[in-house]
């Protein structure tokens, strides 16, 4: 017999009776193998159970989201495991540090804990406060030229309740709103809803989140005041004595048409008509020309004088 058909002989010799028995031997090495104990690291997300508001106390360490579990048993089950959320009771405001216990891990039936990390964390309290401030609203930027931001801002509402630790809360003065960009905006009356800005990690905001803000961009206006500038008088027949004879006058208006306003042209002036001579001093409004270029008497001081005329 040649040595090809010797080989092959072999191999086809009983092919089934060998085929059989390679299975049951995979089959075998597959249960043994999945029976060997493993270990494996499993994270579990972590819930806690805060303490009641009754206590006037709250927790301001930092709890872990996430707790890493190692457990053995055999590598079938170890791979198929996943870890429900172990919740912690962390209500009672005298305890310093709280330690995970195996018990608490809801684990099949053949799987043991190796460990846990962390095993242990601290507990920092503090005293817990409510405080009503007043709300500021946050502008950035600047209006385009020519326009200018009204310092009146309204917000809506003007206060909220803030929740939080003492020694985080205690010391504020107000809360602020998110930024808001004014350097886009144009001339108009702008009422825009605006969240709160972050409070600090511990604290929160009871009942709202965000508010109102309210404010106006006009045309920009310069000011200016022209001082101790003499009286006109118009009408009458006589002599008029005034007192002051003159007065302070203040412009507003666009700031180039301001600047070009020169002092000769802003011109106080009273009306003595109704002056009767001899009559004695009569109280009269100190009025002013109209001014070129939409500029206009905001203010004179003082705004009457007191005028009498002789004989």
């Amino acid at each position: 017999m040649s040595v090809s058909r010797a080989a092959r002989r072999i191999f086809v010799h009983d092919f089934g009776l060998k085929l059989l028995s390679i299975a049951i031997a995979i089959f075998l090495f597959s249960m043994v193998r999945g029976a060997e104990d493993v270990q494996r690291a499993i994270y579990a997300d972590v819930t806690a159970l805060p303490p009641s508001a009754s206590t006037g106390k709250m927790l301001v360490s930092e709890l872990p989201d996430k707790v890493k579990v190692t457990v053995q048993g055999s590598r079938s089950q170890v791979a198929e495991t996943q870890l429900a959320p172990v919740t912690i009771d962390v209500s009672d405001p005298s305890l310093r540090y709280y330690y995970f216990e195996p018990s608490g891990f809801d684990l099949p039936p053949g799987l043991s804990i190796v460990s846990i990390a962390p095993s242990s964390f601290p507990l920092l309290w503090a005293d817990r406060v409510e405080r009503r401030l007043p709300i500021r609203a946050r502008m950035i930027g600047q209006p385009a030229a020519g326009l200018a931001l009204e310092p009146v801002v309204t917000v809506n509402p003007r206060t909220v309740l803030l929740r939080g630790p003492d020694r985080e809360i205690g010391t504020m003065n107000a809360a602020a709103t998110e930024p808001i960009d004014v350097s886009e905006l144009e001339a108009g009356r702008h009422t825009e809803s605006v969240r709160l800005a972050r409070v600090p990690d511990h604290a929160e905001y009871i009942g709202r989140s965000s508010v109102r803000v309210s404010f106006e961009i006009s045309p920009e206006v310069a000011k200016e005041t022209y001082r101790a500038l003499p009286i006109t008088v118009l009408g009458g027949t006589g002599r008029v004595r005034l007192r002051p004879a003159v007065v302070d006058v203040t412009v507003v208006g666009q700031p180039n048409r301001v600047a070009d306003i020169q002092a000769r042209r802003v011109v106080p002036f009273v009306r003595v008509d109704d002056l009767v001579p001899g009559a004695g001093a009569r109280e009269l409004k100190v009025e002013v020309q109209p001014l070129p270029g939409g500029v206009v008497a905001q203010k004179v001081e003082p705004p009457e004088i007191f005028a009498s005329m002789s004989r």
